[in-house]
């Protein structure tokens, strides 16, 4: 299980990777293209709409880079805990809190526009960190909000006065729109899977707890069988050391061992008086 971790740990890693460069050349780089030509000079009513499009769009993609510093340490932890073959209390609290706000996230995914002022106030840097570090769970509430308000802020642009003025063909915004839309269904996809991971970090919470049972279990089993050896090899080193009387040695006892203890002066007549025998122990 702690190698599944490991693996699954890489992979959203990647997809996370994947994911913001699908964003970064689909949907930043074809909106890029539109500010540099339509919307070089825009009219004067159109700044502050312009100014708030750069604005989101530097917040998604900072979203994305605290994505990837989260899975580059979540491998890092994962790896750990495969080396000491240990799984950190701290994972398990962390990873209880992320499911939850993963839930609410993938359930809320349909923007609205009341989300404008979440997104403002959650994803300054501060914001997207917690005791453990980079806060997935806040870097996903932060994402859907910002993904929803630059297509708010897309169609305001494709109505603006600049690009009525300029004659522009509303193609390339239709294009940003579309990588936009895909950029979302893939950020979907990814919680959910990121959900999937939590229920691994609890799946390996409950293993360490029936192994620690277990263990606890063996090793009582293993005293009591190493106690037991313990007597058996007392007893044996006690038969070890009994003085046998002289002439009279522990053999094997056959027919001609028997005939010889019965020719011996101790086995003769004279001697069988139970108040004159005495034992050397």
């Amino acid at each position: 299980m702690l190698e599944k971790r490991l693996d699954m740990a890489k992979t959203l890693h990647g997809q996370a990777v994947d994911i913001r460069k699908s964003f970064e050349s689909g949907t930043m780089d074809a909106m890029k293209n539109v500010c540099d030509t339509a919307l070089s000079q825009p009219l004067p009513e159109d700044y502050d709409l312009i100014s708030e499009v750069h604005f989101v769009l530097g917040a998604i993609r900072q979203c994305y880079m605290d994505l990837d510093k989260f899975w580059t340490e979540e491998i890092r932890r994962a790896v750990k805990a495969l080396e000491t073959r240990r799984v950190d209390p701290d994972d398990i609290d962390r990873w209880r809190g992320f499911k939850t706000s993963l839930e609410q996230t993938i359930e809320s995914w349909t923007v609205t526009g009341n989300n404008q002022t979440v997104l403002i106030r959650s994803t300054s840097p501060d914001n997207l960190l917690n005791s453990y570090g980079v806060d997935l769970g806040k870097i996903a509430s932060s994402l859907s909000p910002a993904l929803g308000k630059l297509k708010e802020a897309l169609q305001r642009v494709g109505e603006c006065a600049s690009v009525e003025f300029s004659n522009l063909s509303l193609r390339p915004i239709l294009q940003v729109k579309l990588g936009l839309t895909q950029n979302s269904e893939l950020c979907l996809g990814f919680w959910r899977r990121c959900v999937d991971f939590g229920e691994i970090i609890a799946a390996l919470s409950a293993g360490s707890v029936t192994h620690s049972a277990f263990s606890r279990v063996r090793a009582s089993r293993d005293l009591q069988e190493r106690v037991a050896a313990l007597r058996t090899e007392a007893v044996d080193i006690s038969a070890e050391n009994v003085v046998y009387p002289r002439g009279l040695s522990p053999k094997p006892m056959t027919s001609d061992t028997c005939a010889d203890a019965a020719s011996h002066p101790l086995f003769r007549p004279s001697f069988i008086r139970f108040t004159e025998v005495q034992l050397c122990v």
